[in-house]
This record gives C-alpha cells, structure tokens and sequence, in this order.
C-alpha cells in the first residue's frame, strides 16, 4: 500500500496476519496499533557452518507444527535497489484498516536489510486454518523469490489516522 502526503508517497505494509508467541505482544498490537495478531507456540534454529546458514522457524496451529527451513549462504549481501528484495524489505511505514472510513499509520525505524542468498528451502502451513479460505490459493501458489533478510531492531513510531474524504 502507499499513501501521498505533502507530495511524498508513503509506500508501507500491511498485514494480513502476524504470528507471535506471546499472548501480550498480540494484545498491544491489535488493540494498540489495529493490527491482526495471533499467538501460536512458537520455536527456532540457527544453525552456522563454515559457509551457510540452516535456519529454521516452526508454530504449532491446533496440534500440528508448520515450519519455514531454509538452508542460506552465511554471508549477507546488499540488497539490490529496485529488486523483489528491495520491494518486500524497504517498507517504513505500516496501514492498520480502523473502520471503512479510516486507516491507521505508524512509521517504522530501521536500517537498510541485506539478505542472505537462500540455496534451499522447505515449507508447511496450513495457510487455510492460519488465513482463511478466501487467502488459501494466492498464499499456496508457487513462489517467485525466497530469501532470508538479515532484520535487526525496529523502533515503531507513534500512529496517525488517514480519513477518507
């Protein structure tokens, strides 16, 4: 999504769902920040060798685990501008739906992310009990680009609110 305010265009992110595995990060940001937070038990690996990295993330949705493994190069790269990388990384601004007439804004703070190559990856998730039946098919097609970004600390800024007129 972006919005343009005072001729700069805010391009930003939102969610459909976040997993978290703590029942209080959900709390705040769904009442605080409008988001759609879950809380799913919650493990992951880091594994380094000489020269990658085996990563793995898993949540637990009703008695089954899900996971996202992957098996990426340990040295991070820049991220190119104007890639797919770029598109999903360089986001600083995040849009919450408030009601039909408003959406939510917050700015988020961190540096620029590189992205490690990944050479393999693995993934199983019930996308239809997580998202519902109406995301089943979209987050079940075949991906077009999977890397693992480097991350670091964030810091969210208080939110505004953008009505429609």
């Amino acid at each position: 999504m972006r919005y343009k305010e005072d001729n700069t265009w805010k391009r930003g992110v939102v969610f459909i769902k976040e997993i978290v595995p703590r029942r209080m990060i959900s709390l705040i940001a769904n009442n605080l920040y409008g988001e759609k937070y879950v809380t799913h038990k919650m493990k992951h690996k880091w594994k380094e060798t000489a020269s990658e990295l085996l990563v793995s993330y898993e949540w637990k949705v009703g008695k089954e685990w899900n996971h996202l493994n992957c098996v990426a190069e340990k040295i991070p790269e820049t991220i190119i501008a104007g890639s797919a990388e770029e598109f999903i990384t360089e986001h600083y601004w995040g849009y919450t739906f408030v009601s039909d007439a408003c959406t939510g804004i917050y700015q988020v703070i961190h540096p620029k992310w590189r992205a490690h190559k990944v050479k393999s990856y693995d993934i199983v998730s019930n996308t239809k009990e997580l998202y519902g039946a109406e995301f089943e098919e979209t987050l079940n097609q075949q991906l077009r680009s999977v890397f693992l970004a480097e991350g670091s600390d964030i810091k969210v800024m208080g939110g505004s609110r953008i009505y429609q007129s």
